[in-house]
């Protein structure tokens, strides 16, 4: 009898009938608002308050990106696709291959006259309250405002997301990224998520999430396509929801997401091959397990006692869930789901799935197998949510006990990491930082030396590639582009003006204009001359307006020209690919569509 009691209250959702009532759910929500503002807050306090951080060479490189990604777009480029300080300042195609909409964000908080470093501690704290607070939505509709709460506060100070705040600033995925897996979450648990043929929000957040962090947002569809398929083997109720029906609207869902962020994506798939994509084949993947037993452990932190709370949550929450099924009522689906979802992130993310890691596949292109744990925390704690509204409800008191105790370790372990990062590991920041300069700018002036290679020989702290803080300046292994020449370091290291003396010529320092760069050049006969960057489709060199003839230098990779005696005033710009136009062409026209189809499902809904 007092099972069938408990299937009552947990089908029906009586808690409490005040909980009803409007005032009362909007003082829970300002309530709930407060709270996770609060915790956002906590976690960058040190950050915005005493400039200190535990960073890493990461986060040099993710600061140079941020600040010439403004930059460029305050220039008129508005949407960068290049670093031109990259590879010694011949620049590389970074935003072609990576995710873009972190970098607007810090952009939009630079323009209201914040410095990057402050633009990218707010470009995460303002995401982390907006990411808890969809995980409270989510759990709000079916448990209770404390449940919820607690539920949002756990995931929003777990361990994980502490160390991509406190050992990788600037990470897009600490950011963004977690905001779009919170939206996500909150899309496919809301009661309307397989009510129709399409999940808009759900579109929205993955368009987002791509957008965000590639890498972030194929974690997203790895795991909650296990979300998906669970949730059609299980009863709510007496309506058994088919698997058809739940599978094509996420197939659709996630082909409307993926073509709503086109405008990034089409150009980063079609270009792969001109870079270097061996980067990220390499075998040390497979040494970056959780727990690992048998492969070597390389980061003791993120291996072992970040990731522990995330696996007790997820044992205590499926031991609860078997010995109770069959009692959940409306709570089957989403428990059970976020369950599955959570069981796919341990295996994915343990030695269990050595095998994945072995071969080229697109899960092996996440590189890193405990990335899955941030998505675990997250569900994990949501599945356990309505383990504890279940064991209130139905006074399992010793249930309860175990499930708040492995909630509160998740919470306690995450506030003793940001302590530690935040108080006992962090330092001053780099006075490039303070000042809002490049962090590469004294190893910049050392680097133009004409004495360089010479220093670097005899002691190889003098070498720029033994810099952290020259991260981005070097470039980045992988944006290597593959006609790059082995000439184009010694090239970098004269300076355009140096290599003009050289020739014979006469040149003015590049400088940025639009998209691209302006050169001022006089020969004293016709030429030949290689120009200060590298070459790439969407390139073009015009002189009075008349697109100049181009090929590319095999000596560097760099762009050549031939000029006439004379001066010239040559623009370089970025002329749009053909992907591009498409790719822009699908987000808009996807965009407007999700307009329309919101504006019409409202007025419908109005009418009825």
């Amino acid at each position: 009898m007092a099972s069938i009691l408990c299937f009552w209250k947990v089908g029906e959702g009586v808690i409490n009938k005040s909980y009803y009532l409007e005032e009362s759910r909007l003082k829970d929500k300002v309530v709930a608002a407060v709270t996770l503002l609060a915790i956002s807050c906590l976690l960058h306090y040190s950050h915005l308050f005493y400039v200190i951080g535990d960073v890493n060479n990461d986060f040099y490189l993710h600061y140079n990106w941020a600040k010439e990604f403004s930059e460029n777009l305050l220039a008129g480029d508005w949407y960068p696709r290049w670093m031109f300080h990259g590879r010694y300042g011949l620049g590389e195609p970074v935003f072609i291959t990576y995710s873009p909409l972190h970098y607007y964000v810090i952009s939009f908080f630079g323009f209201l006259g914040l410095s990057t470093w402050n633009s990218m501690q707010l470009s995460e704290l303002v995401p982390n309250f907006i990411f808890a607070w969809f995980v409270y939505l989510a759990a709000i509709s079916y448990i209770s405002h404390r449940g919820a709460l607690l539920v949002a506060a756990v995931v929003l100070l777990n361990p994980f997301l502490i160390m991509l705040h406190y050992k990788f600033h600037g990470f897009s995925w600490g950011g963004v990224a977690y905001l779009s897996h919170g939206m996500l979450l909150w899309a496919l648990t809301r009661r309307s998520a397989f009510k129709s043929n399409l999940n808009k929000l759900a579109a929205v957040a993955i368009g987002l999430s791509v957008g965000a962090h590639i890498l972030s947002a194929l974690m997203n569809l790895i795991c909650y396509s296990f979300y998906c398929l669970a949730i059609t083997t299980k009863f709510a109720g007496n309506d058994r929801v088919p698997f058809i029906r739940v599978m094509t609207n996420w197939g659709l869902t996630v082909i409307v997401g993926l073509l709503l962020s086109a405008a990034y994506l089409f150009p980063a798939l079609y270009n792969l091959d001109y870079i270097n994509t061996n980067a990220w084949l390499e075998g040390w993947r497979t040494q970056h397990f959780v727990w690992p037993l048998f492969t070597q452990t390389t980061w003791m932190a993120f291996q072992w006692p970040i990731p522990t709370p995330a696996i007790v949550m997820f044992i205590i929450g499926s031991a609860y869930f078997y010995i109770h099924k069959g009692q959940f009522g409306r709570f089957t689906l989403p428990f059970f789901g976020a369950l599955a979802a959570s069981a796919a992130t341990v295996f994915l993310s343990t030695e269990l799935s050595y095998p994945v890691w072995m071969f080229h596949n697109p899960i092996s292109q996440i590189n890193l197998p405990f990335r899955f744990i941030s998505l675990s925390y997250t569900l994990t704690a949501f599945a356990l949510g309505f383990a504890l509204h279940h064991a209130y409800i139905c006074h399992k008191k010793y249930w309860f006990f175990v499930i708040l105790s492995s909630l509160l370790l998740s919470f306690l372990t995450g506030a003793l990491s940001l302590y530690k990062a935040a108080y006992i590991d962090a330092v001053p920041l780099p006075s490039e930082v303070l000042n809002e300069e490049y962090t590469f700018k004294s190893i910049k002036h050392g680097f133009h030396d004409p004495d360089y290679f010479s220093n670097c020989a005899a002691d190889t702290d003098q070498c720029v590639e033994t810099y952290g803080s020259a991260a981005g300046f070097r470039g980045v292994w992988e944006y290597e582009l593959r006609w790059a020449g082995p000439d184009y370091v010694k090239y970098a290291q004269k300076g355009f003006v140096n290599y003009c003396n050289e020739q014979g010529m006469n040149c003015l320092e590049p400088k940025r204009s639009g998209t691209g760069l302006e050169l001022v050049i006089s020969l004293p006969k016709r030429m030949e001359v290689v120009l200060p960057i590298f070459s790439y489709p969407a390139w073009k060199v015009a002189e009075n307006g008349m697109v100049l003839e181009q090929i590319i230098d095999a000596d560097t990779g760099l762009i050549q020209v031939s000029l006439e005696k004379g001066d010239h005033v040559l623009t370089i710009y970025w002329a749009k690919m053909e992907v591009e136009k498409i790719g822009l062409y699908v987000t808009f026209s996807v965009l407007v569509l999700l307009v329309l189809l919101w504006v019409f499902g409202r007025r419908r809904a109005f009418r009825y």
